[in-house]
């Protein structure tokens, strides 16, 4: 039976959103907190479907671990589809051990089940979700035919897993992060920050979306200032302004000190709370208390607790992270009296963070375990046999800066061994990258290894990168010649991924391997004064560009036309000595072609940012720069891997063209390919043997010339 893993296991659970599983959890109290995991939160934003060639799919769903739920269901939502005679038996199993059978019958049906997991215990934090799908069709039809239609499909913006749990129940960090929902809220003291708290807070962001959440930025905010209502209740408290951005869900400028403390109250009211993440508590108790003060909310519901007990622990010696109380929700201060350790302690893997309460910064490790000069990586010592009924697949997942330093995918060896069939039918087995295929080969059925090598195109690859091996049988005569047969197929430990000196980069992503290691991320200083509209930009461009949140140095500081040190990131100031793509001046971004002749003018077209890969004194980076001089607020993620030129706006990435070469990214040269690639990874001994050879060819050589001189004539 074959397996598609979704291996989704993030570092503590930490998916969930914002939402009430409608009539299936009881209506929660104000000192309890629900969540809900969908699959959709975790990536899987299409259908998923099970049928004779996918019959099983595992999912695992975040779940805390050590702490007493209040509630937990499981929440099935599908629809199976049988156009053929037979029965069908879904199958729901939690930590490998079935707690639903159910038999489907009817052509069309649709299915809503909700499972109680009560006792339910998560390995790790993990909970092992699978749904199975077995049928029994028409014997006389082809198992090909048989597959087609029999299916069954997962909606997964619905199905779900769903808690509940006290407030109180949460007691050290480890628990805390495991229950952040999907869209966990930062807190900052204020709009303006200084150079520290602002690379704190933007290495908090890479983190957490690196997790795959969305976190967002609110402020303490003042008269003026612009805030997110997302989320909020309209109230009576509210001016007629205020809810009417909240009916509308549009952004809203501070009117009056009133609607600081009608904002902030909303807040509070909202299903999760004022914020999860709090930065510097210190400083932001102090501009909470000053707000509430000034609005006139003399008494708030006692279930939000008096304001002077807020996050009202101080940060002690090297402990940076705190777990406090704000508003009645358990909230993580981040930050402490020494916002230097907090940025250090921020760039480990938050796996250290959550062992206990509160961490020392020399507990920090290094994350890039890479060694420098490998020419090769082996990637597959742990893969399973598969045992082949109609077709098998492996993946395998790789990041351009996860690879040895200086190093780059060439090409896959791959060796790979079939059993000999009774009816020597040849499996075929297919390599593709990114869902391009490279190539394929008829594996051996004789008990002997088969190599093949593919090799790697720059057109297929991305920063996240997935190899696919994939093996079917080969159907040669007859309705079903040979296609139940079970062929035992093994991807040897001995393949590997061969590796070459980095590239000059030429695209976005062929920058990242560069910025794992080192990278400048250039900010103007104006940015510190407006960072809760500022970071999620900033952020945004990064996850974009797949930067870690470990390896960088945030520069405030650098003036325009600066000559860079190494591979850089800069926004809104120019390098120097730099030939700019497009051009964005007096609000207007022009495009002009080889003649100099204007074919893009952007009047009109609202607020655009522009991202170039350049070239300044001999340094590769990427330079960003808005067009109407305001960077949009994305509500989308940008994706901004592949290319030299994108343009986007609120919407997310709306161009992006690669203007260096992009007939040459498409060149692979499929003649004599075995030939050049031997030459390639055999250069080094073919150039020694050629040393060693000549003096030998050249004493023959000499000897033949005077032997001939010598003969008699």
């Amino acid at each position: 039976m074959k397996r598609v893993w979704f291996v989704l296991v993030l570092a503590c659970g930490l998916f969930s959103v914002n939402a009430h599983a409608s009539g299936k959890v009881a209506v929660i109290a104000h000192n309890v907190s629900n969540r809900i995991i969908t699959l959709s939160d975790m990536g899987l934003t299409e259908a998923v479907t099970l049928g004779e060639r996918n019959s099983e799919q595992h999912f695992y769903l975040p779940m805390p671990q050590g702490i007493p739920l209040k509630s937990a269901v499981f929440k099935l939502v599908a629809t199976y589809l049988q156009p053929f005679a037979g029965n069908a038996v879904l199958t729901v199993s939690v930590n490998g051990d079935p707690v639903l059978m159910r038999k489907l019958e009817s052509s069309i049906t649709p299915i809503e089940i909700v499972l109680p997991l009560a006792n339910a215990q998560p390995k790790a934090g993990i909970l092992d979700v699978s749904v199975a799908l077995s049928t029994q069709a028409d014997a006389s039809r082809c198992f090909d035919q048989r597959g087609k239609g029999i299916e069954l499909s997962l909606d997964t913006h619905n199905t779900s897993l769903i808690y509940a749990f006290e407030h109180g129940a949460v007691s050290d960090i480890r628990t805390m992060l495991s229950t952040l929902p999907h869209r966990p809220a930062i807190l900052l003291p204020s709009n303006a920050l200084s150079q520290a708290q602002y690379e704190s807070t933007l290495r908090m962001l890479l983190a957490l979306s690196g997790m795959g959440l969305q976190p967002e930025l609110l402020a303490v905010p003042k008269v003026g200032e612009i805030v997110t209502v997302d989320g909020l209740m309209a109230s009576a408290a509210m001016s007629d302004t205020l809810r009417l951005a909240v009916q509308n869900k549009k952004l809203f400028k501070i009117q009056d000190k009133q609607d600081v403390g009608a904002w902030l109250l909303a807040r509070m009211n909202s299903p999760n709370g004022l914020a999860q993440i709090v930065l510097d508590p210190v400083e932001t108790r102090r501009a909470l208390l000053t707000s509430i003060a000034e609005s006139g909310m003399n008494e708030l519901p006692g279930r939000l607790g008096s304001p002077e007990q807020w996050l009202h622990k101080e940060a002690k010696g090297n402990s940076n992270i705190e777990l406090m109380q704000l508003a009645g929700y358990p909230v993580l201060g981040v930050g402490g009296g020494d916002a230097a350790k907090a940025v250090k302690l921020i760039s480990t893997e938050w796996k250290q963070i959550a062992i206990s309460s509160s961490l020392d910064v020399a507990s920090a490790v290094d994350m890039n375990n890479s060694k420098e000069g490998k020419s090769n990586l082996h990637f597959a010592k742990d893969f399973p046999l598969r045992v082949l009924t109609a077709d098998g697949e492996w993946v395998v997942p790789f990041n351009l800066h996860r690879l040895p330093k200086g190093r780059w995918p060439d090409a896959f060896e791959l060796n790979m061994l079939a059993a000999p069939s009774s009816g020597g039918q040849s499996p075929v087995a297919s390599v593709l990258l990114n869902d391009n295929l490279l190539t394929a080969a008829l594996l051996g059925t004789n008990g002997k290894m088969t190599r093949i090598t593919a090799r790697i195109p720059l057109y297929a690859l991305r920063a996240n990168n997935m190899l696919k091996v994939r093996v079917g049988h080969r159907v040669e005569s007859g309705l079903c010649s040979g296609v139940s047969q079970s062929i035992p197929v093994q991807l040897l430990p001995s393949s590997f991924l061969s590796l070459t000196g980095l590239p000059n980069a030429s695209q976005f992503f062929m920058l990242e391997p560069a910025l794992a290691n080192h990278g400048d991320i250039i900010v103007p200083k104006r940015y510190l004064q407006d960072s809760a509209l500022t970071l999620p930009a900033v952020s945004a461009f990064l996850n974009g560009l797949s930067v870690g949140f470990d390896n960088f140095v945030l520069q405030t500081s650098v003036e325009k036309s600066f000559v860079p040190k190494g591979v850089f990131v800069s926004f809104e100031i120019e390098p120097d000595d730099v030939s700019e793509l497009v051009s964005t001046r007096s609000g207007h971004l022009i495009v002009r072609n080889a003649q100099g002749k204007a074919v893009l003018d952007s009047a009109g077209m609202g607020e655009l940012a522009v991202m170039q890969l350049v070239q300044s004194h001999r340094q590769s980076g990427v330079y960003i720069t808005t067009v109407t001089g305001r960077m949009p607020i994305f509500n989308k993620p940008l994706d901004i891997g592949i290319g030299s030129l994108a343009i986007a706006d609120a919407q997310g990435t709306r161009l992006v063209v690669n203007l260096d070469d992009p007939d040459g990214d498409l060149e692979l040269d499929e003649q004599n390919l075995g030939v050049k690639l031997f030459i390639h990874h055999y250069r080094t001994w073919i150039i020694v043997l050629v040393v060693l050879l000549l003096p030998v060819i050249a004493i023959l050589g000499l000897r033949f010339y005077y032997s001939r001189r010598n003969l008699p004539t």
